[in-house]
């Protein structure tokens, strides 16, 4: 049958590692004011571990996670003030491609894809971990930063074209300034749990 999910990211849904399946996902989240189970939106059903350690060797592609859920609990669509449902089918990150994304913390914002296969580290309360593969994201507008704290777990699809709102990458991370956006290829992720996104 076709079972349905939400998808954030492991630092998000799994709290990093210590998850186990079945633990409750708020919306909002417990940061926000959510209280379980009242809140409760869906429950951790798989996540892919993060290798905390910056060596070569450790090679983190995602921070991803997903949760089983229903369509009575969860809209396949942005709120009023986005972008509208995501495509079913994927694009590949190129340097110049023009994304956008709908974030808890800041909305619709833009951006294009700065640089791809990136090797980045990121701070976790574990430690570093180093990642490779990443996209790198730059907002269209210096003044708004494409995201913020918050809004890990977003997805990234395309802005415009015939390509339009077809996912491209899952947000995870930001540079301090908040210059830089960090995000998983989003076939990498959908290929670490065999799955699809639910779009038009």
């Amino acid at each position: 049958g076709c079972h349905k999910y939400a998808l954030s990211n492991a630092h998000v849904f799994a709290d990093e590692n210590d998850g186990v399946v079945g633990d409750r996902i708020l919306q909002p989240g417990a940061f926000d004011g959510g209280i379980s189970p009242t809140d409760t939106i869906a429950t951790l059903y798989d996540s892919v571990p993060i290798v905390i350690g910056t060596a070569t060797t450790v090679r983190n592609k995602v921070d991803a996670a997903i949760a089983a859920t229903d369509t009575s609990k969860v809209a396949m669509v942005t709120r009023s003030n986005g972008y509208g449902q995501p495509r079913t089918s994927t694009v590949s990150p190129q340097i110049g491609l023009n994304v956008q994304k709908y974030g808890r913390s800041t909305a619709l914002t833009h951006g294009y894809i700065d640089s791809i296969n990136a090797i980045i580290h990121v701070g976790y309360r574990s430690g570093t971990a180093r990642f490779i593969n990443q996209i790198v994201i730059k907002s269209t507008n210096a003044s708004v930063p494409f995201s913020i704290v918050g809004d890990s777990g977003s997805l990234i699809v395309i802005d415009g074209g015939s390509n339009d709102r077809k996912p491209v990458g899952l947000l995870f991370a930001s540079s301090g300034d908040n210059v830089y956006t960090i995000a998983n290829p989003i076939n990498e992720v959908l290929a670490a749990f065999d799955i699809t996104i639910d779009g038009d």
